[in-house]
């Protein structure tokens, strides 16, 4: 699932979400809690994964 929830959150972050790039940008950012925030279920696991 969170596989799922990591490409649909990207996808929506290249789509253009000028406020989820900004937050993806800053120094020291949490981009689980990022992820959370926006409304999707991604796990550092998951994130590690594939960066």
């Amino acid at each position: 699932m969170s596989e799922e929830q990591l490409e649909a959150f990207l996808e929506k972050v290249w789509k253009g979400d000028s406020s989820l790039q900004e937050k993806l940008k800053a120094e020291g950012v949490d981009p689980v809690a990022i992820t959370k925030a926006a409304g999707f279920s991604i796990t550092i696991d998951c994130l590690a994964t594939h960066w």
